[in-house]
């Protein structure tokens, strides 16, 4: 799926609002928009399962860019997007809906 350079920037901007880092935005984004399986510590996120997301959290992994993550999830993400349903493109028309009926 290709996306307009004014989506992908209008994506960006509700990571940028909750001050996520862009290594913890690139694999939402790549998931949300492409499908890409997005790795142990953010699928277990998804999935709400803080035991897994720990055990497969990389060293570098922040407790302040956790708490951006989440609440970029929790303000921007549907709530139907889980590790089984992905529509990333739902979404993305979701978001550009108020500003063009014809971004993606």
């Amino acid at each position: 799926m290709n996306i307009t350079v004014y989506s992908r920037n209008r994506f960006y901007e509700t990571f940028s609002k909750w001050d996520v880092p862009r290594d913890f935005a690139d694999p939402m984004a790549n998931y949300l928009v492409y499908g890409y399986e997005p790795g142990g510590f953010f699928t277990a996120l998804l999935a709400n399962d803080f035991f897994a997301a720990i055990q497969s959290s990389h060293p570098a992994n922040t407790v302040e860019a956790l708490k951006c993550l989440v609440g970029w999830i929790n303000d921007c993400m549907p709530p139907a997007i889980t590790t089984e349903s992905v529509s990333g493109v739902v979404y993305l028309k979701a978001i550009a809906e108020p500003y063009s009926n014809n971004m993606v």
